[in-house]
């Protein structure tokens, strides 16, 4: 640029924030998944428990 202006950086900054969005949202739909994993886990554990009290 000759004259000295500033680029339109416009595009890559909303490509970038729409990129980061999608991966934020991957990663708190994975926590979210993960969560519901360790709660049914936690229930499969209790009910062993009941099932087989330590004497």
């Amino acid at each position: 640029m000759p004259d000295g202006s500033t680029p339109e950086t416009t595009a890559y900054l909303l490509l970038g924030l729409a990129v980061t969005l999608i991966i934020m949202l991957g990663l708190i739909g994975s926590l979210i998944t993960r969560y519901r994993g360790l709660q049914q886990d936690l229930k499969t554990l209790e009910t062993l428990d009941d099932e087989h009290p330590v004497a």
